[in-house]
């Protein structure tokens, strides 16, 4: 489950839109942030203060979080198993 939050803020006659993010921690959930990110910073024209809340790496170490082996099927020959 992925989930996107963001908040506009004007000071001073410019504006700044903060988006933040709540992802999984693997390898298919990082490219979905980063193509997230890259396609509103491309409709949007501005380059977006982007904000990871969670799951970040820190958070799973500070929490203990066990890890699991995945495979993503996007690539062959097992090229895209990783820890989640």
């Amino acid at each position: 489950m992925r989930r996107l939050f963001a908040h506009r803020h004007r000071s001073n006659s410019s504006a700044t839109t903060t988006v933040l993010y709540l992802g999984d921690l693997d390898l298919c959930g990082n490219d979905i942030e980063n193509n997230t990110q890259r396609v509103l910073e491309r409709e949007t024209g501005e380059l977006l203060d982007w904000e990871r809340l969670a799951l970040t790496e820190e958070q799973a170490e500070e929490h203990n979080l066990p890890r699991i082996t995945k495979v993503d099927r996007r690539y062959k020959n097992s090229a895209g198993t990783h820890e989640a």
